[in-house]
């Protein structure tokens, strides 16, 4: 297809099972990776094939640098997909640190703010581009505060930005998934892309967890 494809996280089962999913169709991944994660999912050989760029998540600066890098280097960037997770930590509020309240708003809530306003600037710029959220949420019997709230963050902020963009020349759309088996997950959502997405803007899909079984709809 040969499309320019930035993908976040592609150190993450997730972003790399996507990845795998659009380079195996022709096009061209950039990859993110956390600043001091070593990308432990990526292969030798993918790396001739994936454009690896190590990211600091928590930077406006290195958001703007990385979208500025790959328009200087490949003149275009056709599809986005941002990856979020609802992983923080997990003990109860008077238990948790200060330090690991702020490395996980900084993880969770910064890194979407930062990277949504780079690739909105230039699709808005260039008057095309596709942006897809992909969040994935662990199904929790019972949640901290600090993770209820990150959640609701993300999910509010991503519906916000499909609202306030659907109109504009660029598509923005957005998947939200409680599924844990990865392949199902990706292939679910690289076909929702391919069969739906790309032609509308402002829509929500879910793929909903039941059992063994999921279900996918849209809002």
């Amino acid at each position: 297809m040969d499309r320019i494809v930035l993908i976040t996280d592609v150190d993450t089962p997730l972003g790399y099972s996507l990845t795998k999913l659009y380079s195996n169709d022709g096009d061209k991944v950039i990859g993110t990776v956390s600043s001091g994660n070593p990308g432990s999912s990526i292969k030798d050989e993918d790396k001739g094939v994936i454009d690896i760029v190590d990211w600091h998540r928590t930077s406006p600066i290195e958001a703007k640098n990385l979208v500025l890098s790959i328009m200087k280097k490949y003149k275009r960037l056709d599809e986005t997909l941002i990856i979020q997770s609802s992983e923080t930590v997990s003990t109860p509020l008077h238990d948790t640190g200060i330090a690991d309240i702020d490395k996980d708003i900084d993880n969770s809530l910064k890194s979407i703010f930062f990277l949504t306003r780079e690739i909105i600037k230039t699709y808005m710029s260039r008057k095309n581009g596709l942006l897809f959220f992909i969040y994935n949420m662990t199904m929790k019997q019972e949640t901290t505060p600090i993770q209820e709230a990150i959640k609701n963050g993300i999910s509010g902020f991503i519906n916000q930005v499909l609202i306030s963009y659907k109109d504009e020349q660029f598509k923005v759309n957005s998947i939200e998934s409680t599924l844990t088996n990865i392949e199902t997950l990706s292939s679910s959502i690289y076909k929702s892309i391919n069969e739906r997405l790309r032609q509308s803007s402002g829509k929500r899909i879910r793929f909903q967890q039941k059992g063994s079984l999921f279900s996918g709809f849209k809002k």
